[in-house]
């Protein structure tokens, strides 16, 4: 923090996401108040990936605070400053997390539309893990549905997702032996 102090510019605007990231999980207080200013920074120095990186913080800050109005306001902007960027880990990562609070603050039918369309582009990046955790919100949306059979049904995909990824490391590491 000492060295945002002197900084200016696009440097300011990094250190500023670097704070607010840090802080987002223990302090989101702190973090939304770095966010702001980075979100304002961005749009003066018209940098569109400081906009999306703190608009996310914002997002994430507020959900941890349980404000799922603000935080869903904050995807979803994100979401729409990404619209045009092509950067599907991060559109996908979104998607979840939007899915995720949907289905946190109880709007399970809106939660499947968006944790779709997070495995769609998390299998174009054969993103397993990913998958297995979306997978995993799924079945509890479902549970809380009480649709047990779909549930099962996402919970085994998960361990199934996670079972590609655990072949896959044991793989690796019998390459690197």
């Amino acid at each position: 923090e000492e060295q945002l102090q002197s900084a200016e510019g696009f440097e300011r605007l990094k250190l500023l996401v670097k704070i607010a990231n840090s802080a987002v999980q223990s302090e989101p207080e702190k973090s939304i108040e770095y966010s702001k200013e980075a979100f304002f920074l961005s749009e003066k120095l018209d940098n569109l990936q400081g906009k999306v990186q703190s608009s996310l913080l914002l997002g994430i800050a507020y959900e941890v605070l349980k404000n799922y109005k603000t935080a869903k306001e904050y995807y979803l902007q994100t979401l729409k400053l990404n619209e045009y960027s092509n950067d599907k880990p991060t559109i996908a990562y979104l998607n979840e997390r939007m899915g995720r609070l949907m289905h946190i603050s109880g709007e399970n039918e809106n939660a499947g539309s968006y944790l779709k369309k997070a495995l769609y582009l998390y299998t174009e990046l054969q993103d397993y893990r990913s998958k297995g955790t979306v997978y995993n919100i799924m079945g509890d949306s479902y549970f809380d549905q009480k649709k047990f059979k779909d549930a099962v049904d996402m919970y085994q995909q998960a361990y199934f997702e996670h079972d590609i990824l655990k072949d896959d490391l044991a793989k690796t590491r019998d390459l690197m032996e």
